[in-house]
């Protein structure tokens, strides 16, 4: 299921809570930071590799950040399917997740369902400046209901330098947005969910809040990333 971190300007991530983390979602790991004018951004399946890159990187580069921790549901085991990834081809987005998003997943499509949406569904219904509209950002978040997004920007289309997708299904700690519970070693210890948190919408709020509007309904249908039959269950 993942965890996924936003982290503003000049705050750190602390080694023993990204470790107990690692040890939760040992599938892959990554981080972005926000550098003025680019995004850096790395990738790794050995957590304390990719920390020491971090670790020195953030000496110098203290602008906001995320950093992700993976359990794998869609995709290939690998670096490839790693978080965060680029919008599109543009490497001035980033983006981050934490949950599974109701896509239909090509057939022997080795990408994750994140990577799928990074790549594909968002350029489509937008890209990252449609989400400048308070609307959209919404309906983005009832879409993907349960789910959690943080995104990074250094494009000048955009009105913002990073955004959270559904910030309320998560937490700020120690000035640190999380995803959910997965840094605290107690909670760590147990972590086996690999399918959707449970839900704080009931009755019709709960319908609510998976309704898909109809443009990005038929733009998934377009696309081939949702089925007549998957649609009829949004209604």
């Amino acid at each position: 299921m993942c965890l996924l971190t936003f982290i503003p300007q000049n705050i750190n991530l602390d080694y023993e809570r990204a470790k107990i983390s690692a040890n939760a979602n040992p599938d892959g790991f990554g981080f972005a930071i926000h550098a003025g004018v680019a995004i850096i951004k790395d990738h790794d399946m050995d957590f304390e590799k990719l920390w020491m890159r971090w670790d020195d990187l953030r000496k110098t580069y203290k602008g906001p950040a995320m950093f992700h921790f993976r359990i794998a549901t869609h995709g290939l085991l690998n670096v490839d399917n790693c978080h965060p990834f680029d919008v599109g081809d543009n490497p001035q987005n980033v983006l981050g997740h934490n949950g599974i998003l109701p896509l239909t997943m090509p057939l022997n499509d080795n990408r994750s369902d994140t990577k799928l949406f990074a790549e594909i569904v968002l350029p489509h219904i937008g890209g990252v400046k449609s989400l400048d509209n308070p609307q959209k950002l919404e309906e983005l978040g009832q879409w993907a209901s349960g789910n959690k997004l943080v995104i990074l920007s250094v494009d000048e289309d955009t009105e913002n330098d990073w955004y959270i997708v559904n910030e309320h299904l998560g937490h700020w700690k120690d000035n640190i947005w999380w995803s959910n519970n997965s840094y605290v070693r107690s909670y760590a210890s147990t972590y086996v969910n690999y399918g959707y948190p449970s839900s704080q919408y009931l009755g019709k709020d709960y319908r609510k809040a998976h309704h898909m509007d109809m443009s990005m309904m038929m733009t998934l249908m377009k696309i081939g990333l949702m089925t007549k039959d998957s649609s009829l269950e949004q209604k």
